[in-house]
This record gives structure tokens, sequence and C-alpha cells, in this order.
């Protein structure tokens, strides 16, 4: 390094004495009419001050040049032989001399522009960041780099290359946008940003999949079990009940649905009922009959049969609801609740007037078990498991009023009501349900309130749909509607929403999926029956068509209702193969929409290539 420092400051001092001016002997006229010859090697040192001050300067440069100074040029200005000027004539001495120490001055004094630029030769020098700084430091710095950063920088060289794809950078990435768990290890995965740009660019296919209805219809069906009369559903498993008491389970695969049925432990054929509710738990499912027995299964889902066994027996039809995160399950009857924690225990309480609706709220960092929401005619609690008792904290209580819906999450609940004494009637309270505080009021409604959905939306914001036809999406920071769509022909039963799409189900039977951001409908899908039952998330949507009136068959088969009048459960599935196997690719079109909400058809003719 000493000896290329020493021929670093001979050279900037042999560059110096070759361009310093020579002073002028008294008295020699030659000496004084002498010039300086123009610097031709080393023109780049010296900052200049106009674009004619530089030799061979092209004619076009030197005129405007002129022109921007302000001067009016004639013919013979424009079409005239230039005159070579060199940098003596432009300069004066003294002048000359000060650029020259000045250029001294800067050539010693390197900024870090000129230091990364010099980094980009790679054949003769060193790279910067190997010499000059650790690559622990190096990915300090780079890790308050976006994403578009990071791959900017991984185009500058091959140093800068290794350390902008480093694991460490991707990960974090990965788990802010969350692709991965923050408690993931980085070497759990190699060559993480190939896993970012793949997952981004799935997330970009299905939302594209979402917008133009490709992908594959499964329409579940069970004749057997007669009409249809409750629906659950989780990210790979469907569950329905049916009016004759069958259970049917149909899990999500690669290849398409596979089947399962439920066969139930000491349970008479003549004790079954009609199906009133079910529910999807992490690891087993639950469902109550109109007699008021509640039945328990394991969800194995290996075998093409799961078997189950009568664990409760409660006054009148059974709701239940499950935990996704445990083994607890909630289940209510007429005026009385009953709740089995993840250990098994039972606890029960009995309500003073009749249950109509209930939730179960799943545990948070100060209340490690849930808690459970129950609507007792106008009356709103949040029962405790720790204290399960039947008066409970009283959120909402107003003599003479309706609830309608019941949503609820963690930290927020939120509720239909129809107050006839008030100036808005139809009315959305929103409480915060650790200290039982009433947060705000949705209000904008003109009729009653069918549905309220708070899980799954993005933050602060809340989705409502009404029996005025329109779907409303409130802002909880200022308790405003801030989007309204005219949905449907008849109430909206099922909203459900992400940050692209909104998804309605109606009254008249339709499910329409909406742009949030041109509020304009992408596509619609029809059945008789109301919806009942709707589940979207980026890969499936999931929609139960529920007949009002259940129609029971006798044993004998004296009566057999028509297949429109049993209800129907539909899958979309937006991640399946769409591509046609077994035909030879000489065959296949270059037409990459298989199906579409058009009737797209695939064309199958040999040598055929449509551009």
């Amino acid at each position: 390094m000493d000896d290329l420092e020493k021929f670093r400051s001979d050279w900037i001092s042999e560059l110096g004495q070759r361009v310093r001016p020579t002073q002028p002997k008294h008295g020699d006229p030659e000496s004084e009419n002498a010039t300086l010859p123009p610097p031709k090697k080393n023109r780049y040192v010296f900052h200049l001050e106009s674009n004619t001050e530089f030799q061979g300067n092209p004619r076009a440069f030197e005129i405007a040049d002129r022109l921007l100074q302000g001067e009016v040029l004639t013919d013979d200005d424009l079409y005239k032989k230039p005159i070579k000027r060199t940098l003596s004539d432009s300069l004066p001495n003294d002048k000359l001399s000060r650029k020259l120490k000045k250029c001294e001055r800067r050539n010693h004094r390197r900024s870090f522009v000129d230091t990364f630029i010099d980094d980009l030769n790679e054949t003769t020098d060193i790279p910067f960041f190997d010499v000059c700084l650790p690559r622990e430091v190096a990915v300090k710095i780079f890790r308050h780099l976006d994403v578009v950063d990071l791959c900017r920088c991984a185009q500058v060289s091959r140093s800068w290359r290794t350390i902008a794809e480093d694991d460490l950078l991707w990960h974090r990435h990965c788990c802010q946008m969350g692709l991965a768990e923050e408690t993931s290890n980085s070497m759990e995965k190699a060559e993480w940003k190939k896993f970012f740009r793949d997952q981004l660019h799935k997330e970009s296919v299905l939302r594209h999949n979402w917008k133009n209805r490709i992908g594959r219809l499964y329409e579940m069906v069970h004749s057997q079990g007669g009409v249809l009369s409750a629906v659950h559903s989780t990210e790979n498993c469907v569950a329905a009940g049916y009016s004759n008491g069958d259970i049917r389970l149909w899990k999500k695969t690669s290849d398409g649905v596979e089947v399962h049925d439920v066969e139930w432990d000491a349970i008479s054929g003549c004790d079954l009922n009609h199906v009133t509710s079910i529910a999807l738990g992490k690891n087993h499912v639950i469902v109550g009959y109109g007699n008021g027995s509640v039945c328990q299964a394991e969800l194995d889902l290996s075998s093409e049969s799961t078997r189950g066994r009568q664990v409760l027996c409660i006054p009148g039809p059974a709701r239940v609801a499950a935990s996704a995160k445990n083994n607890s399950f909630l289940a209510s009857g007429v005026t009385e609740m009953v709740l089995v924690d993840d250990a098994g225990a039972v606890q029960h309480a009995r309500l003073p007037t009749k249950i109509t609706r209930t939730a179960l709220i799943p545990p948070t960092c100060q209340h490690q078990n849930e808690s459970v929401i129950s609507v007792a005619e106008d009356a709103v609690r949040v029962h405790s498991t720790d204290e399960f008792r039947s008066d409970g904290i009283v959120l909402h209580h107003l003599i003479g009023a309706t609830v309608t819906c019941l949503d609820a999450t963690s930290y927020l609940a939120a509720f239909g009501v129809i107050d006839r004494s008030a100036v808005n009637v139809f009315q959305v309270p929103v409480y915060i349900v650790t200290g039982a505080r009433l947060l705000g009021t949705l209000r904008s409604h003109t009729s009653s309130i069918l549905c309220v959905k708070i899980p799954n939306c993005p933050e602060n914001l809340i989705l409502t749909g009404s029996c005025d036809k329109n779907a409303r999406i409130f802002d909880l920071r200022t308790m405003h509607c801030e989007v309204r769509i005219n949905a449907h022909g008849l109430g909206v039963s099922q909203v459900q929403m992400d940050e692209h799409n909104l998804v309605t189900g109606g009254e008249d039977g339709l499910v329409c999926v909406w742009d949030l951001r041109t509020k304009a409908k992408l596509w619609e899908m029809f059945c008789r029956h109301p919806v009942r039952y709707l589940r979207a998330d980026l890969t499936t949507l999931v929609t139960a068509h529920i007949p009002e009136d259940l129609r029971l068959e006798p044993e004998d088969g004296s009566i057999v209702v028509h297949a429109r009048q049993r209800g129907s459960v539909r899958m979309y599935d937006f991640a399946a193969d769409q591509v046609t196997k077994g035909i030879p690719s000489i065959c296949l079109s270059s037409y990459d929409e298989p199906a579409g909400y058009n009737y797209n058809v695939r064309l199958a003719v040999p040598y055929d290539d449509l551009q």
C-alpha cells in the first residue's frame, strides 16, 4: 500500500508540473506572446465554466452556448469555419493556476461516490466492501433497503450481489410479508430470495384467477342425506349436515376432492334428527341435532370413514361452535350453554331468557382460555371461562330491541340491532370485549342488518350486509361508511372481503365478486336458494345455498324431495392445476385459459398456434 500511495502522489505532482504555466521574460516579445499548450490527456480534471472553453468542441454546442448567452448570430457566424481555441486563450495564467491547485486538492479528497464507482472495476481492483467493510456490517447496512432497492443493488457488481442476496435479508422480508413465521430460522430454507419471488408470483396468479374466474368448480352433492341443513369449512376441509342426520366431509387435495363419511357409535337410527349446526375444530368435528344431541368425531381424513360419539344432550335444538386453535367447543340450547375446554372439563350456564345467538371468542394474551358472547332476546353478554356464570358481563341491553346478527374477534364484538324507539332504527354497536366499552355505532342502514363481518377484514375496517340490498364497508376510526355497493336484488345475507375483492351472497341466490378499486362486478354465479354460508380465502371460495323450507323425507320413501330443493354446496379452487393431462403436446393449443366465466373452450387442434 505504501508503494501505491507513493506512486499516486508522484503521478499527481508530475501531472501538475506538465501543465504549470511559465513566467514570460521581460523584454522578450516571443516570451510575452507565448501560450501554454493545451493539456490533452488531463483535460478531464478541470471544472470548466463554459462548453466553448473546451478545445475541439463541436460546432453545434458552441452555437447553442452563444445563443443561450443572448448573442444574435448572423449567417456568417452560423456557417463560417470555426477557429480552434486553446485553453490558454480562454483562461488567464493566474486563473489557470488556481484551477490546477483546486483540482490537486480535489484529487486528494475522494468522495464516497468515487469510491463506489471505482468499486465497479472488478478486474484490477479489490471491491470496496471486501476490503473496508466486513460482510456482517454490509448486511446491517443493506437491512435498511426495501425489496426494490435490494434488487437494484444486486445489479451493481458481483460483490454487491452476494450481499444483496443474503438469506438473512430475504428471510426478514419474507417475515414482514407474512410468508414465513417470525420464529422460524433463516437456515431452515435455502435461497430465500427465490422463495420470496415464487410466493409473490403465486399470489399474483391467484389474484388474476380470482378476477377472471379461472378455477375448478366442485359440486358437493350427497343425495342420500336429504336436504342440506348446515355447512362449515376450513382451509382444507368442508363439512355438511343433512336433514336425515348424515354428515359428509370433503377434503381438498392437489388432485381434487376426497369424500369421507361420519358414523356415530351408540346412536340408533330412530334417535337421529336433522342437523341444525356443524363446526370444524382443530382435530375434530362437532355436530348439533334438532333434538338437543351434540356429537363429536375425530377429524381423521386418512380413512374413508370417521367414527364419532355423543358427548352432550341439551334441551332444544343444539347450536355448536368450535375453536380452531384447540379442542374446546361451545354448545347452546334453548336457555342453556355448555362449554367444553381443551382438557375436557365441562361448564354449564343457564340464562333466564331464550338464547338466540352465541359466539366463541379466541383466546388472547390476557386470557389464555376462550370467552363466550351470548344473545338472549335483547341482552348481549360476555361470559369468561374462568367464571362461566349465567349473568356474565352485560355489553348491550336495550328493552324492546332485537339482535339480528353477531360477530366477534378476540378484541371487538359487533351485532346488528333493530331499535324501534331510536331515530336510527337499524344500527350496529361495536364494543371492545376486554373492557366491555362501546367503541362506536355504525349507522346509515335503511333496513335490518343480516350479517356483520370483522375477521379477515383489513385493519380498521368492518363489513355489513342488510335487507336494503347494500353491502357497506365502515372505517372504525371515523365510524362512517366509506364504501357502499348495491349488490343484490334482495337482502345481502353473507359478506367477506380482502385487500382487493369483496364477495357477497344474497337472499336471491347470487354470489357476486366485486373489485374494491373500481366497485365493479367481476363475476357472479347463481343458485335458487339463499346463500347461508360463505367463506373465501386466497385459493378457495366455499358457498352453501340452504333452502328455507327443511323438507324431511320419510324412511319409507313415500315423499322424495326434488334435487332442486335439496340445496347445494360449491367450492371454487383457484389454485387447481388446469393443465390437461394425457394429451400429446402437439395437440394442445397455446391458448392458456381452459375455463372462465365466459365459458372459454380449450382448443385441441393439431398444429394450432394462437398468437
